[in-house]
């Protein structure tokens, strides 16, 4: 059998399952992408902030496993918020709910990319910029002043 045809069989395969997927549990697979890169250097600068401090150990891999389930239940909880029917009718009462889990969750990565720089070297992350995040993160409001 020629790789293509094999490849061809394994995709027509999964388009129901890619279709299920989309449709009731995720579909933005961009952001998913955006997420996955903000994990990762988060998890690249945690690392390098405990070799620094000399504090490496096993378990915080164990915790990048825990994150990555537990924010795959919001990801999930967030799109049937905005996805599902009720007696065929789009239901639109938390069309902004997704915007919202999506945007915490890219700010909570945010400020711990930030905070594992600044452990790394204090003078590379402004405090008021840290402080600005964490405000946000806990009031989902920036205060102009």
């Amino acid at each position: 059998m020629t790789k293509a045809l094999y490849i061809l069989m394994i995709s027509v395969a999964f388009t129901p399952i890619t279709g299920l997927v989309e449709k009731y549990l995720f579909n933005d697979w961009e952001f998913l992408i955006y997420l996955f890169i903000m994990i990762a250097f988060d998890s690249l600068l945690g690392f390098l902030k405990n070799w620094k401090r000399k504090t490496l150990s096993s378990k915080a891999w164990g915790q990048v496993i825990f994150k990555l389930i537990s924010y795959m239940s919001l990801l999930i909880v967030a799109h049937i918020f905005v996805s599902f029917r009720i007696g065929g009718v789009k239901v639109e009462l938390f069309d902004w709910f997704e915007k919202l889990v999506l945007t915490s969750l890219m700010v909570k990565e945010g400020i711990s990319i930030i905070e594992n720089v600044g452990s790394i070297n204090e003078t590379w992350v402004p405090k008021w910029l840290l402080n600005k995040l964490k405000e946000f993160d806990e009031t989902g409001k920036f205060k102009n002043k």
